[in-house]
């Protein structure tokens, strides 16, 4: 008997929330004391030069999920678009992304536990987080909905709380209303300096991409993935944008504090006190070790199923436990999580996981202008969105991967050649063709 395959139950209201979750609303609280520096306090342009890479890469998308509605992501794509052993190389890229998303999203959560709760080592609440999202993901993509759901309105109840206690100080007159985070007077420009930190904000946005590895369980993907996906790039672009330009107002000399991950702690402090300050640790261990660490759990192990069904990895990744869902998948990720926070830090990882977002994206933007407009019928092409927008986000993605951290490139480039090793033991050096599943 065929196995039974994943619930359709998700529609645009939910592949938006979930995309929205995975990039996480008060993502760049967590982000902030890491990137402000290296922008010279420009952070919202940093966030604004990411929106404009990945609103252009969101309508490459988008015209693919129309194309092949189905789970798989950049793999998928640029398998059915171009050559499986290309798609193979694409989905092994952009596989790096997925495989260290839940070890960024529980190393941030473990460590705003940590500045809470001193005594507690951040490893045991890596570990807590990491059995927690492993349960619910367990469970079903309806636990997971609903748990996303939740947390959603609790960061948005926490953002309008900052920039209420914000506005009061601007209206009392302790905070000046400035451009800092978008031009710094203080620092001499270098847009170098803005795109290093830039790559880091790519990971902000990982989630559109996230949206469809849920093809598979939506109810219209041809029409709801293309609209979410484009709904969650422009909302959360603009929401990460006004919090990082509000934070300037608190902090227009962001020399004053030391620059690490908790300096956010601080801005909360400075605007709104005790109260807000705790609630906003509270809020940031929730959303990055429950919420997004869920999120990410659910998309990454979408990308190992449909790599195992095709057969390009071991074929138990592609199956799925009694609730529908890749169990074998879930497992094995909880594990590789649990290793690469005993033998790596965040810092590391988060640039790890930036090489795999860019490789992914720029692979799908030229995927879109070889499958749809150079190969499209005449009648099907269209200039924008199958040539102009996928280029320009091709463009705009490189010019930011070209200026990634040294040790991202290499060790990015080292994961390439095993996956390229991988293949031509798969396909005993090409004699054999890519296993690949036909659509």
């Amino acid at each position: 008997m065929a196995e039974q395959g994943m619930k359709k139950t998700l529609k645009t209201s939910d592949l938006t929330v979930f995309g929205m979750m995975f990039m996480i609303p008060i993502a760049p609280m967590a982000w902030y004391g890491t990137l402000v520096g290296p922008a010279l306090g420009m952070v919202s342009l940093g966030y604004v030069i990411a929106l404009v890479a990945m609103l252009f890469t969101g309508i490459a998308y988008g015209e693919m999920a129309k194309k092949f509605p189905f789970g798989g992501s950049v793999y998928r794509y640029v398998q059915q678009s171009t050559t499986p052993w290309l798609g193979f190389l694409a989905g092994w890229g952009m596989m790096i992304s997925y495989f260290f998303l839940p070890a960024v999203c529980y190393c941030v959560g473990a460590m705003f536990a940590s500045w809470i709760f001193p005594s507690v080592p951040m490893v045991a609440w890596y570990v807590i987080f990491t059995v927690i999202t492993s349960i619910l993901a367990w469970l079903g993509i309806e636990a997971s909905t609903r748990a996303s759901w939740i947390m959603f309105f609790i960061e948005i109840a926490l953002i309008v709380w900052f920039f209420v206690a914000t506005f009061i100080k601007v209206a009392q007159g302790e905070f000046t209303i400035n451009t800092n985070a978008f031009i710094n007077p203080n620092a001499e420009f270098s847009m170098s300096a803005v795109l290093s930190a830039t790559v880091v904000v790519v990971l902000s946005y990982v989630g559109f991409d996230a949206i469809s590895t849920l093809a598979e369980e939506t109810v219209e993907p041809t029409v709801m993935i293309p609209r979410a996906t484009i709904i969650s790039i422009i909302s959360m672009g603009l929401l990460f944008a006004v919090i990082t330009w509000i934070a300037g107002w608190v902090l227009p000399d962001y020399t004053v504090l030391p620059e690490d991950e908790a300096m956010f702690v601080e801005i909360f402090g400075m605007a709104g006190g005790k109260a807000l300050q705790m609630a906003g640790s509270l809020c940031l261990i929730m959303a990055f070790g429950l919420a997004c660490g869920l999120e990410c759990m659910t998309a990454c192990t979408r990308v190992l199923y449909a790599m195992g069904q095709d057969g390009v990895i071991p074929k138990v990744m592609g199956t799925l436990n009694s609730h529908q869902v890749p169990g074998i998948a879930i497992i094995v990720m909880a594990i590789v999580s649990i290793i690469q926070r005993v033998v790596l830090g965040l810092g590391i990882i988060a640039v790890i996981t930036s090489f795999g977002s860019l490789i992914g994206f720029m692979a799908v933007d030229l995927s879109v202008v070889w499958k749809l407009f150079i190969k499209g019928e005449p009648g099907e092409k269209k200039v924008f969105g199958h040539l102009i927008a996928p280029l320009l986000g091709f463009l705009v993605c490189f010019a930011i991967f070209i200026n990634s951290d040294p040790f991202c490139m290499k060790f990015g480039c080292g994961w390439m050649v095993v996956g390229v090793i991988w293949l031509l033991v798969i396909t005993r050096f090409f004699t054999r063709p890519t296993p690949t599943l036909e659509l």
